[in-house]
């Protein structure tokens, strides 16, 4: 569904804003694309819709079409010329897998303009009776919310056509929010808030004199996180160049407990999170071993690692970034790399022909992390593999918006100073 505006005294300058209906719950979109028409038109049960349909409103003209191709098309080539908006509309307290999904499917279709472009419209439940909200449905909300740069729109039916209108356009240009959607039922949304308080706690530390939590400017802190066996503790090893967490065959899991190191490498005061697998059924301090790895890791890591073994994928790892969003938050993806251990199997391929020949749902993982995959081959102990790690992980802070001036990164390989400007 897509909605066009256009002022018609600004018409002989053709400026007008797009404005694009995306979501899988059809009565949701029916409601407000019917309420923005003023009269109704769409209806949830019919599988297709008019091509056009046009409404004069003041001194703007709704031009309304629902045909996909030719919406994605006609976006694709007029988005360079004038702003889009696109309402991702959903049901409050009730956002399904379907939802997140969809919402990735768009995503990828127009990469960066859809995060930059997007206001999710948020319906109302009062609105439509439906089953009692869960815990579940609120973390898809939130995966969606963090994805969109959390620019929301709370949609009231009662709201008069001309109002709802210039308040979708003065939310669409609004900064977004930067609080979190609270639902009483989402744990999830409790952890990023403990997370974000413990930080504004350490914060206070700091200016009151204590040191002990003190996150030291040029630390760089890396989380490990993977299933038994994967080469988490190696891997570790590998980065800090150093033995310091044990590692060896073992028919049980090597490590029980959280465990943190740290040594300069390539200029970088690196910290290292070794941990057990969070996720093993045997385990039996989970919820204390994940707090564990959040208190070493405060005032918050600069990047989780999700280790796994080349060649090897198993039905634990097909549900690991639910699992680890639920365990660290859905934000977590944006700070993730994934790393293949055991790379001497590749035996001459790189890492994208691996890819690209492998499993579907791995390459569907890798893309959720943000296409940020990185090889080790634990026995080899030059520094080479390490650096581009390094600087895989600054590039992705950048990407996020950090400041990275103050990583005083230099590639040992080449012997020179390389400071990131």
């Amino acid at each position: 569904m897509l909605i066009s505006v256009c002022r018609k005294e600004m018409a002989t300058l053709k400026s007008s804003v797009e404005v694009f209906f995306c979501g899988a719950n059809s009565w949701c979109k029916c409601l407000v694309g019917n309420r923005i028409l003023g009269f109704e038109h769409f209806l949830p049960e019919q599988s297709t819709f008019d091509e056009e349909v046009s409404v004069e409103i003041g001194v703007q003209w709704i031009t309304v079409i629902n045909e996909p191709q030719t919406v994605i098309k006609w976006y694709m080539e007029t988005s360079p010329r004038c702003p889009c908006m696109i309402l991702f509309v959903l049901q409050h307290g009730h956002v399904s897998q379907r939802d997140v999904e969809a919402f990735a499917h768009f995503q990828q279709m127009f990469g960066k303009k859809m995060e930059e472009n997007t206001l999710v419209v948020m319906v109302s439940s009062d609105d439509k009776k439906s089953a009692r909200p869960n815990k579940v449905k609120n973390e898809n909300l939130e995966t969606v919310l963090y994805q969109s740069g959390r620019k929301v729109f709370d949609f009231n039916k009662n709201m008069k056509q001309n109002d709802l209108i210039k308040q979708l356009m003065t939310r669409w240009k609004s900064v977004p929010d930067l609080h979190i959607y609270k639902h009483e039922s989402s744990s999830l949304s409790v952890e990023r808030e403990t997370w974000r308080t413990q930080e504004a706690m350490t914060q206070e530390h700091i200016s009151g004199g204590n040191h002990a939590a003190i996150k030291r400017n040029n630390t760089l802190t890396i989380v490990l996180l993977g299933q038994t066996g994967s080469g988490k503790s190696a891997t570790g090893n590998t980065i800090l160049r150093k033995h310091h967490f044990e590692s060896y065959a073992s028919s049980v899991p090597v490590t029980q407990m959280c465990q943190m190191a740290e040594e300069t490498v390539c200029g970088i005061k690196i910290r290292v999170i070794d941990t057990p697998d969070f996720f093993d059924e045997d385990l039996k301090n989970q919820q204390e071993q994940i707090k564990k790895c959040k208190e070493l890791a405060q005032p918050g890591p600069d990047v989780y690692l999700l280790v796994m073994e080349l060649g090897r994928y198993t039905d634990g790892e097909r549900a690991i970034v639910q699992n680890i969003q639920k365990a660290f938050g859905a934000e977590v993806v944006k700070e993730t790399i994934v790393l293949l251990t055991s790379k001497e199997k590749l035996r001459g391929k790189t890492v994208a022909e691996y890819i690209k020949n492998t499993d579907t749902q791995l390459q569907e993982l890798i893309r959720i992390c943000g296409s940020r995959c990185h090889a080790f081959n634990n026995k080899d102990h030059s520094v080479s593999q390490t650096e581009r790690l390094l600087e895989m992980i600054l590039e992705m802070k950048k990407k996020n918006g950090s400041t990275v001036e103050h990583y005083s990164f230099c590639k040992e390989s080449e012997k020179k100073d390389c400071r990131i400007q």
